[in-house]
């Protein structure tokens, strides 16, 4: 086994070409330019949402014995998430600075193995300017390495011991974020197959051992539930594209990009492996070549299901490393590919020009952000916390069914009873939604609510997670509201009971006005069910599910004059019991349920709420992606004792 570093390469006796110096020098100075520009996140932000969950992640981790991840804990990021986020339990620093160290050795030994293997100037340079235009994101800088390794193998067999490294991503990335758990376990399978089909037998049966071995020790050390990790996460991924739905036109340049280049890039992908290598060639070169492709789709995927420049940064500074990775794997086609990895380079360049215009404001490291390294040292070598304890006590328990649990950070009462899916934002999924509202009406319920309306994108909040949103109306009661606006709840003495008077059941077109009939006691609610077509399938596949929203009409609302919408998700709100007021869109922030007096006047006195919708209908802006019928149930809904 032959280990070499970046200094070998510079004091060679035989001299170094200028060019090939110059290439080092563009790797270390990549290498500068992606590392964290901090140490720690100290969650000063504006965000509240943002620095809520990154700090709630934090929280859970320093009183890990305290919490099973995959029961009491699902979210999008794992135990492991603070090597992510940066937001570092105290007594963890030394695990997080060792993990920078570690992904800069990895891209490291992969330089140093190109340089070896690849006979090209231009291949070395591409590799490092591609990785200049990166960024520290660890989960997808892990599976980039992991296909420059499986490629580097594929090529030179003396370098099996790649595996190891492929297999130390791999577990890690399952415990970091859950955004690429799919893509491990694909990229693991094909690691597996490379070392059967090269007869590499004992490697093979080392990296098995040692990879049910780790994650034995992880699954026990960081408290995690496997089956019930599993399966929150495969909600939580599977759900995504239905519930995070933003859309801000001044991006629609940054969208037009990024399907066109994708698509460019999944076509030439295809045809390089059909037309150029043919299957006869070697069957993993294809299998390879078809991960390329997945990992191109899912960086679009992840950088447009959710249209904002957190995500859509990751697939502008991704994309031309992946391609870079397809430039390897085809060297006797790079010239086809060279021009895709130029442009994916140049559109970096053209979005970052547009920062005073179109906000595409801190696209990229290589133009935002503080001096590299400077603060990171700083904090690094600057005084840390100690380590704070926990036995669980205090006066009362409590939940914050909102998004803001950055508040905790500063409550003295160390008693919080999180719902497992702890913000309404990954509550994505009817099962999810279930899980919260079992929580909220079992045993180990909080005595004390503080609830908050605010929302993301455009979700409706009164809507969001409506199990538990009855849950709450039904076993909670309004007692006051705090100097941050959030309602304070407290547990009634007894349960309430859900009594429904049917109105109206019905299929109705999308697009078709529906009259609320009469009725003397109850507030209106709905239960309904949309179905998606094959195409709106497809389009929820590719990007974003079809938009539907339900359009109200207040009574006294002026004939032609247009009703207010608020969003309707089926994947989640379909056969729901859902709330019709129109409240819901009657606020000035612009987002609609923001407003609490709604919710504090359904728990105050949920039967005197007055009807104020007149009618309602469904629109989609696709109406080939649902279905022609939908179907509609109206009841007049009572709590009673």
């Amino acid at each position: 086994m032959h280990y070499y570093n970046i200094a070998n390469v510079l004091t060679r006796p035989s001299g170094i070409e200028k060019k090939k110096v110059v290439s080092v020098g563009v790797f270390v100075t990549a290498i500068v330019v992606i590392f964290p520009r901090v140490f720690i996140n100290g969650l000063s932000g504006t965000s509240l949402v943002d620095n809520g969950w990154s700090w709630a992640l934090q929280f859970f981790f320093t009183h890990l014995r305290h919490y099973q991840w995959g029961k009491d804990l699902v979210y999008t990021y794992g135990p492991l998430s603070f090597l992510s986020t940066r937001s570092v339990p105290a007594g963890y620093y030394a695990a997080l600075f060792l993990f920078d160290f570690y992904i800069v050795s990895i891209f490291s030994v992969i330089f140093v193995l190109l340089y070896r293997t690849t006979q090209s100037y231009k291949g070395i340079l591409l590799f490092g300017v591609a990785l200049l235009f990166g960024m520290w994101e660890v989960n997808f800088l892990m599976q980039v390495f992991n296909l420059l390794a499986l490629s580097i193998m594929l090529e030179k067999k003396k370098y099996y011991w790649l595996s190891f490294f492929i297999l130390l991503n791999v577990v890690l990335s399952l415990y970091i974020k859950l955004n690429s758990l799919l893509f491990s376990f694909i990229s693991l399978s094909l690691l597996f197959l490379l070392l059967a089909a090269r007869k590499k037998y004992i490697t093979l049966v080392l990296v098995i051992a040692i990879f049910f071995a780790l994650n034995g020790f992880l699954l026990n050390l960081l408290n995690v539930s496997l089956k019930d990790y599993l399966i929150t996460s495969f909600q939580s991924v599977k759900y995504y594209s239905y519930s995070q739905y933003n859309f801000n036109p001044a991006y629609k340049p940054i969208l037009g990009y990024g399907i066109a280049i994708t698509l460019l890039s999944l076509g030439l992908s295809l045809y390089l492996t059909v037309f150029k290598l043919g299957f006869r060639k070697d069957f993993i070169k294809i299998l390879l070549i078809g991960n390329i492709a997945l990992l191109m789709f899912l960086l679009f995927k992840q950088g447009f299901t959710r249209l904002d420049r957190g995500h859509y940064n990751e697939f502008l500074c991704f994309f031309p490393l992946v391609l870079y990775v397809l430039y390897l794997n085809c060297s006797s086609h790079r010239k086809m590919i060279e021009p895709f990895i130029g442009l994916s380079i140049l559109a970096n360049f053209f979005f970052s020009s547009f920062v005073f215009l179109k906000h595409y404001d801190e696209n990229i490291p290589l133009f935002s952000g503080q001096p590299p390294l400077f603060t990171y040292c700083s904090q690094l070598l600057g005084p840390h916390p100690a380590k704070s304890g926990y036995d669980g006590a205090g006066k009362g328990s409590y939940d914050y069914y909102s998004n803001q649990c950055i508040y905790q950070r500063d409550n003295p009462n160390p008693n919080w009873h999180n719902r497992p899916a702890f913000q309404s934002i990954v509550a994505v999924s009817p099962y999810l939604d279930s899980i919260n509202s079992a929580y909220y009406q079992g045993a180990n319920a909080p005595d004390t609510i503080f609830y908050d309306n605010l929302s993301t994108d455009d979700r409706n909040p009164l809507w969001d997670d409506p199990q538990c949103k009855w849950a709450i109306f039904s076993h909670y009661q309004y007692r006051y509201t705090d100097r941050l606006h959030q309602l304070v709840l407290t547990r009634r003495p007894a349960p309430l009971r859900v009594k429904d008077v049917l109105l109206l059941d019905t299929t109705i077109a999308p697009g078709q006005v529906v009259q609320i009939p009469g009725h003397e006691k109850g507030i209106i609610t709905m239960s309904s069910h949309v179905n998606y077509t094959s195409l709106g399938n497809i389009r929820t596949f590719l990007f974003q599910s079809p938009h539907i929203s339900l359009s109200l009409r207040h009574p006294n609302t002026a004939p032609g004059s247009g009703p207010d919408s608020v969003r309707f998700i089926p994947a989640l709100f379909n056969d729901q019991r859902l709330i019709l007021n129109y409240s819901l869109s009657a606020n000035n922030s612009g987002i609609p349920g923001y407003n609490n007096e709604l919710t504090r006047d359904l728990l105050q006195g949920f039967n005197s709420i007055k009807p104020n919708v007149r009618a309602f209908c469904f629109q989609t802006d696709m109406p080939a992606g649902i279905g022609k019928r939908i179907r509609v149930k109206l009841y007049a809904t009572s709590l009673i004792d």
